[in-house]
Parts: C-alpha cells; sequence; structure tokens
C-alpha cells in the first residue's frame, strides 16, 4: 500500500507543470507498465488530484491544485 501511496505522490509531483502523460511515465521510472501507469493517473483523476486533457492530439495531466503538491 505505501508503494502505491508513493507512486501517486511522484506523479503529483512530476505533474506539477502540464506534462504529456507518456513523457511523465518515463519520468517515474519504467518499473510499472504503462497501462498501470494510465490506470493510476485515471484513479488520480477521479479523486480530483489530477486534471486531464487533450493538447496538440497528447493527453497531458497536470496536478489539480496547481502544482502546489505537499
Amino acid at each position: 500500500m505505501d508503494q502505491l501511496m508513493e507512486k501517486d505522490q511522484m506523479i503529483l509531483r512530476i505533474a506539477r507543470n502540464p506534462i504529456p502523460r507518456a513523457e511523465a511515465w518515463q519520468a517515474i521510472g519504467q518499473d510499472v507498465s504503462y497501462a498501470g501507469f494510465n490506470h493510476r493517473c485515471d484513479r488520480l483523476i477521479r479523486a480530483g488530484m489530477l486534471n486531464s486533457f487533450k493538447q496538440y492530439n497528447r493527453r497531458f495531466i497536470q496536478a489539480a491544485d496547481g502544482g502546489v503538491t505537499v
């Protein structure tokens, strides 16, 4: 369970500024599959902690609090 929370915090830290999902996945490391990373992002989006938007035919993510992460 701690590893899940740690990965979620890593995603939120990386997404302080808008970043394409694929680049965020590469930034946290390849120890998790891209499908697993997308599942985590979708869960964070449903929880209201992460925003997702599409721009230039790419899917971006950004921390919902405008980048202020604790």
